[in-house]
């Protein structure tokens, strides 16, 4: 509840077939503008990386977003820290990192941090630690993604707001969409926690499961060891 309500809070996102400027998605930004349903829409820049902290060769993989500009992330993400619920601002930090990812490499603020795949590395400065529960983020300013993978930021992501959401509505907006070219998914917060709930509970019914057999061997283990005990004294 807390990911869904307090941080991840835009109701929905669709995954562009061409991942391109800012300025050739200009036509399909206009259209998310122009469609009333949406109280606010961002294009963004996601893909799955790997960071490590910068000459421990030691990595993790995380999700890279940078979204179109960094002021509006707040509408979508909430970049707070755990602690002291202050917000983080995403273009005075730079490059903001999950906490569960910064405290399995020991990153701190300051650190660099080496962002790599198979075709590229580059390096940024960690300049805050964010509250997060599903997946590893790395969230970089434009400016700062600009700076250190020396090109232009291309996007290949919507994220919208939707002021009433139902699922007739959001059905709707789905086959809308994906409909139109450049569109090859759209998926829906609503969805995303259904299935992240789902998950929980059966691994909630494996614990259930395993403490009872736990508890079971134990009284079987205990029970025999008594016996063993009482018949050698006897």
């Amino acid at each position: 509840h807390r990911q869904f309500e307090n941080i991840t809070v835009f109701d929905g996102y669709m995954a562009l077939k061409n991942e391109e400027t800012l300025a050739e998605k200009a036509n399909i930004k206009k259209i998310l503008d122009n469609d009333s349903r949406f109280s606010e829409n961002i294009l963004a820049h996601q893909s799955k990386m790997t960071i490590e902290k910068a000459g421990t060769g030691s990595g993790k993989a995380a999700y890279l977003f940078v979204p179109e500009t960094a002021d509006q992330i707040n509408d979508f993400i909430h970049l707070q820290n755990r602690k002291s619920g202050e917000a983080i601002d995403l273009e005075a930090a730079g490059a903001v990192l999950s906490e569960k990812v910064a405290n399995s490499l020991g990153l701190k603020v300051g650190d660099p941090i080496r962002i790599y795949n198979d075709d590229e590395s580059h390096e940024v400065v960690l300049g805050a630690i964010t509250e997060n529960y599903l997946e590893n983020y790395l969230y970089l300013s434009p400016t700062v993604y600009e700076q250190a993978f020396g090109k232009v930021l291309t996007v290949n992501m919507a994220y919208v707001n939707i002021p009433d959401t139902s699922t007739d509505l959001e059905n709707a907006i789905a086959n809308e969409w994906l409909a139109r070219d450049g569109v090859v998914a759209v998926n829906f917060t609503g969805n995303i926690g259904k299935s992240s709930a789902d998950s929980i509970s059966s691994l909630s019914i494996v614990v259930v499961v395993m403490l009872l057999s736990t508890g079971a061997l134990a009284a079987v283990v205990l029970y025999n060891l008594t016996n063993i005990n009482i018949s050698e004294r006897v």
